[in-house]
């Protein structure tokens, strides 16, 4: 029996690929949902045949605090572990599927080492090297690959960084998988919010944690430089999502984007209206890692909000890492010298990783 261990969409949507050919295969699978966010597997019905989960952990606290995250986490670690007694039974047939660096593959990683399984990390081999950039996400990762036994890459850099990584297999898909699950949401329609209504525009993104509670002053000062920007020529959408609407109030941007003509506040979109929304933008300014990769592969102007990325791909083309102001500031003048073409794939990243699968099953 295969599991798919996850807790966030940004997880599920990486594994739908995956998942995809799993079920196709018939090998027989079960998704298990960890609890850390809440995600509606329904919306993603069109592009991965599940709308529900097989089993699913008690969901997280909505309050964002440590101490409730990490309440959490210890709670769902313990409660695995009592449930894998019964369903898992320390058969080493069992495969683990996880994905990523969140705190949910964490656990699934070393639930699947506690009951013998033979555990798969898909997207592995990410590093920053500095252990408190991301938090906690470098550490989850240094740990994750320590109990792995087939890593799955995104390219070679990520293979380098497992060099010293004893007892595992390491393999290179070339791409990370949301590509896949990118492409399949294009295929099918969707995305017309505000397209046809406000021309040209941009995507605004900002949530991590660093930017709206450790570095408050630079990131108010970022949000103003970005709204001046905001004109009759293109518009900015800024997708906000709680923890960031949060913020805007407290500091009084709320009300100042609410008055803007050009500054679209927007809540957070559905999974395939964000891909075609994303697709048709003439650019984006974000801190989200996953918007990289889709960024990458489309060959979109994209200013990535971090001091450094554990991913490296069109950096220095069309993307830039960084949360210099003066650096965002002259990309954003200059963003349609950073259009590219978008990739051309021969070898999707799940038929590696599928090709790999058969021969442990």
């Amino acid at each position: 029996m295969i599991y798919f261990f996850f807790g966030t969409t940004a997880e599920y949507i990486k594994l739908i690929p995956v998942i995809s050919k799993v079920k196709k295969s018939g090998i027989g699978f079960k998704v298990v949902l960890s609890g850390q966010t809440s995600i509606d597997m329904a919306e993603f019905k069109k592009i991965s045949g599940l709308s529900k989960p097989n089993f699913e952990f008690e969901e997280k606290n909505s309050r964002s605090s440590s101490l409730f995250f990490a309440i959490w986490a210890i709670r769902t670690f313990v409660k695995s572990l009592v449930w894998g007694l019964s369903e898992f039974r320390f058969r080493k047939s069992n495969v683990m599927i996880i994905q990523g660096d969140t705190v949910s593959a964490l656990i699934g990683s070393i639930l699947g080492r506690v009951f013998l399984m033979r555990v798969v990390h898909v997207e592995a081999g990410l590093r920053t090297k500095n252990l408190m950039e991301p938090f906690p996400e470098e550490i989850n990762r240094r740990i994750i690959s320590l109990v792995t036994n087939y890593h799955f890459c995104q390219n070679k850099d990520a293979m380098g960084n497992l060099k010293n990584v004893p007892t595992s297999r390491k393999f290179n898909t070339l791409y990370n998988t949301s590509i896949e699950s990118l492409e399949m949401a294009l295929s099918l329609k969707g995305g017309d919010i505000g397209a046809k209504k406000h021309g040209k525009y941009f995507i605004f993104i900002l949530h991590r944690q660093e930017h709206l509670y450790l570095r408050k002053r630079e990131t108010v000062k970022l949000i103003e430089e970005v709204m001046k920007f905001s004109n009759k020529g293109i518009n900015c959408y800024f997708l906000i999502h709680d923890v960031t609407k949060e913020f805007l109030v407290n500091t009084g941007l709320y009300q100042k984007i609410e008055k803007s003509k050009y500054m679209i506040p927007m809540g957070r979109m559905k999974y395939l209206d964000f891909v075609h929304f994303f697709n048709r933008s003439q650019f984006a300014i974000t801190d989200g890692g996953g918007n990289h990769t889709e960024a990458h592969y489309l060959g979109k102007p994209c200013v990535i909000l971090k001091r450094e990325s554990e991913q490296t791909e069109g950096v220095g083309e069309n993307i830039l890492v960084t949360e210099d102001l003066k650096k965002v500031k002259k990309f954003i003048k200059e963003y349609k010298l950073h259009n590219r073409k978008k990739l051309k794939i021969k070898k999707w990243p799940s038929e590696v990783i599928m090709g790999e699968i058969k021969k442990i099953v």
